[in-house]
């Protein structure tokens, strides 16, 4: 494997490095030349961007939310082969037209009640149309990692500004909008992590994740929901058996770990 060629080692590290849940110094660990000298340089050239948005509070209920309109926190960092990174953050003046570069990395985006930081680096727009189209400019089409929401429940309609692109998705909250988001993730791509928390789910996503958990395609699966009908001990026997005849095929790793709601004791697995 040593005398790829340079461009396809340089697309395989960055596919590496932005279409799965890879830290950065993992990417420079790779076997031999020159796939770890790439990795290395990629690590050190690439920029990871990291975005947070926030929808409008009520003063009623944020006292310390002085600002109206949509807020957005932008970042970028990168390494320079030290311990402290090179972190930028950039302030979106016009939302109908600002971009990033089309090799970006979106290492992790968060839905968030309100974003508590510095003033001067939150963005704001009071128009959800703007915020909307921005968010679709810049994330469409690049790599993305990690999505993270955290919002109150009347606010989900911001879901769908976002692209079904990311490898790991973690909700707080649970309704319509997220199971539709999450299956769609699914339907157009592997996801490597899910981590959801709720209560109540639909009957057709309650069906859905019980296939997903028995294919268990993903090594990292964490739902923590009183809406959702324990798993016997039949399905994680097979899943167990499979992982321990094969344990890099759970999305090529050699972890497996399930957090779900299940129908039988400890002893079982004993």
């Amino acid at each position: 494997m040593n005398s790829v060629p340079y461009l396809f080692t340089r697309a395989v590290v960055s596919l590496l490095h932005g279409s799965t849940c890879y830290k950065t110094e993992d990417l420079a660990e790779l076997a031999s030349s020159p796939w770890a000298d790439e990795a290395e340089r990629h690590v050190r050239d690439v920029w990871q961007y990291s975005i947070d948005v926030a929808p409008p509070r009520s003063h009623h209920f944020y006292p310390w939310a002085h600002e109206r309109g949509y807020q957005v926190l932008l970042s970028r960092r990168r390494s320079t082969g030290d311990d402290d990174p090179v972190v930028e953050y950039i302030t979106i003046d016009d939302f109908d037209t600002f971009d990033v570069a089309k090799d970006a990395v979106w290492v992790w985006v968060t839905l968030k009640n309100h974003i508590r930081f510095s003033r001067e680096h939150i963005s704001r727009t009071p128009s959800l149309e703007s915020l909307t189209k921005c968010l679709r400019r810049i994330l469409g089409g690049r790599d993305c990692v990690d999505f993270f929401c955290d919002l109150e429940l009347p606010y989900y309609n911001l879901l769908e500004a976002f692209p079904r692109t990311f490898r790991s998705l973690t909700f707080t909250y649970l309704n319509r909008e997220v199971e539709e988001f999450v299956m769609d993730t699914m339907k157009l791509q592997r996801v490597s992590e899910l981590d959801l928390k709720g209560t109540d789910v639909s009957k057709e996503f309650e069906d859905f994740l019980h296939k997903v958990m028995v294919n268990a395609e993903m090594h990292y699966i964490r739902i923590k929901t009183t809406g959702l009908k324990v798993f016997g001990f039949s399905v994680f026997k097979r899943i167990l058996q499979r992982w321990m005849k094969s344990p890099e095929s759970f999305y090529g790793r050699d972890t497996l770990f399930l957090y779900l709601p299940v129908g039988f004791s400890s002893e079982k697995i004993e």
